[in-house]
């Protein structure tokens, strides 16, 4: 294996030219079964090989790609890098189209805004105005005093929604305790 290494890395552009069109003329030929006993031959040695070989193959492929890279003039740089991002497209375009294909809840795209808006959720804070005891999410009380919005506008005494004018509405029903806060989000008429 070092040897062949070693023959490769001494080759030309030119006779790296040759012998990738050669291999790309026996692979155009392959049948799906060549094709999968050749890659499962290749999965076969990969997976024997040792930590160590497997970095200094690693190693000796990242050398290679400098080296090529390092000798490649303008124009065969603009072409790989044009190779790369239509093949970097295709691949993005693949996986949309199998993403598309799959359940709403499994796309990634969604599963991503759902963790984003379950993260959100979970820095709310359920805060209870002291004057009209209503309970809602927020990140933070206005102006960091203890009533909510509505009942820091108001000027009045009592005020509107405060104990002392009755408005208490007592404790929450059976029935209504332990919703989330999003569903009592949907039942409330209105969110102050």
């Amino acid at each position: 294996l070092q040897g062949r290494r070693d023959k490769l890395s001494d080759e030309t552009v030119e006779e790296r030219e040759a012998r990738l069109q050669r291999m790309r003329d026996r692979l155009s030929g392959e049948t799906d079964e060549e094709r999968e006993a050749r890659l499962q031959g290749m999965r076969d040695r990969l997976s024997g090989e040792a930590e160590e070989e497997r970095e200094a193959r690693l190693q000796h492929m990242r050398i290679s790609q400098q080296d090529r890279r390092s000798t490649e003039t303008a124009a065969e740089t603009e072409a790989r890098l044009q190779h790369d991002r239509e093949r970097h497209r295709e691949q993005r375009a693949l996986e949309a189209a199998t993403q598309s294909r799959l359940p709403l809840l499994q796309q990634r795209s969604v599963q991503a805004k759902m963790k984003k808006f379950h993260s959100q959720l979970a820095s709310l804070e359920t805060c209870r105005c002291s004057t009209c005891a209503e309970a809602f999410p927020s990140l933070r009380l206005p102006s960091g005093s203890t009533e909510c919005a509505h009942c820091d506008r108001d000027k009045r005494t009592p005020k509107l929604f405060s104990t002392g004018n009755n408005m208490n509405p007592g404790p929450i029903p059976t029935q209504l305790q332990g919703l989330t806060q999003v569903e009592e989000m949907l039942i409330s008429a209105v969110l102050p």
